[in-house]
C-alpha cells in the first residue's frame, strides 16, 4: 500500500473518531469523562491560580513600596524647602526689626550715618584680636574713613573703623586693642580717659588719676574730644576699680553695654553733612 493511501486512511479514521466523540458528548454519554478530567485538573488549576495570585500580590506590593518611597521622598523635599523658606523669612524678620530700631533712634538723634551689613568675621581664629574684627560692605567710596565710631540699633557703640578699602571697611570691636576711644565718665567731675581693648578679652580705661572718685556701674560715654566722633555715645559701664596699682593712675575695667556677638547690621556715624543711606 502506498504512503499516500496510508496517510489518507489515518486522517479518515481520526476524523471519524472526533465526530463520534463530539456526538457522544452532545448526547451526554461522556459526562463521566468530563467530571474525571475536571477532578484531575482542579488541583492543578487551583495551584496555578494561587501562584498567579501570589505573583500578582507581590507585584502590587512592590509597586506600593515604590509608590510609598516616592511619597516619602517628595515629603522630605517639601519639608526641606519649608525649612529653608522659614529660615529666610526669620532672617528677613530679624533684619526688619533691627532696621526699625535704627530708624527710631535716628528720628530722635540727628546724626549723619550710613547703614552697613557685616559680611565677614573670623570666628574660628585662635587669635583673640582677629576674632574681634568685622568686615562691612561699605568703604571709602561711601564716605567711610578710619576713626569713625560704629553703633548698633540701640545707638550704643560697638567699635571703631580701623581700616578702609574702596567698598569694604574693617571694624575693631571695643574689646580689640586696635580700638581706642576718648571717653568720659558720667560722674560728678565728668572724668575723662582712654578706653581700649585689652588682649581681645576685656576693655580697660587708661589715664584716670587717683584723685578721681569712680564707682562700679557708672556709665562711660564718648567724650567728643577726638575728630569725627560725637560726644555722648554710650559705650560701657565701670566693671571694677583698683587704686592700688600705682600712685598715679587707677586700674579701671569696663564692660561694654552692647552685645558684641551676632552683629548683622551696623551704623557708621559720619562727619556732619555726609548723610548716606541706601
Amino acid at each position: 500500500m502506498s504512503r499516500f493511501n496510508i496517510k489518507a486512511k489515518f486522517l479518515w479514521s481520526l476524523s471519524a473518531l472526533v465526530s463520534v466523540l463530539i456526538l457522544l458528548h452532545w448526547l451526554g454519554a461522556l459526562s463521566w469523562m468530563d467530571q474525571t478530567i475536571q477532578t484531575i485538573s482542579l488541583p492543578i488549576n487551583n495551584l496555578l491560580y494561587g501562584n498567579s495570585a501570589e505573583l500578582r500580590q507581590k507585584y502590587l506590593g512592590t509597586q506600593d513600596t515604590r509608590n510609598l518611597a516616592e511619597v516619602v521622598r517628595e515629603q522630605e523635599s517639601q519639608i526641606m524647602k519649608l525649612q529653608s523658606d522659614n529660615a529666610q523669612l526669620l532672617t528677613i524678620k530679624n533684619d526688619y526689626e533691627i532696621l526699625q530700631k535704627y530708624f527710631k533712634f535716628f528720628d530722635k538723634i540727628k546724626y549723619d550715618y550710613i547703614m552697613a551689613q557685616v559680611v565677614a568675621r573670623d570666628v574660628i581664629s585662635h587669635d583673640a584680636i582677629n576674632r574681634n574684627k568685622l568686615i562691612i560692605n561699605r568703604g571709602e567710596e561711601d564716605g567711610i574713613k578710619v576713626g569713625l565710631i560704629v553703633i548698633n540699633q540701640e545707638g550704643v557703640a560697638v567699635g571703631k573703623i580701623t581700616k578702609t578699602k574702596a567698598k569694604l571697611s574693617e571694624i575693631s570691636l571695643l574689646n580689640s586693642p586696635d580700638c581706642r576711644l576718648a571717653v568720659s565718665i558720667q560722674n560728678d567731675n565728668q572724668t575723662i580717659g582712654l578706653a581700649q581693648g585689652d588682649l581681645g578679652l576685656t576693655v580697660k580705661l587708661d589715664f584716670v588719676p587717683q584723685s578721681q572718685k569712680l564707682s562700679v556701674g557708672q556709665l562711660v560715654v564718648s567724650s567728643g574730644l577726638e575728630p569725627n566722633v560725637p560726644g555722648g555715645i554710650a559705650i560701657a559701664k565701670i566693671k571694677s576699680v583698683d587704686v592700688t596699682i600705682n600712685d598715679i593712675w587707677q586700674n579701671v575695667s569696663l564692660e561694654p553695654i552692647a552685645n558684641l556677638d551676632n552683629l548683622r547690621w551696623l551704623s557708621v556715624l559720619l562727619p556732619q553733612g555726609s548723610f548716606i543711606f541706601e
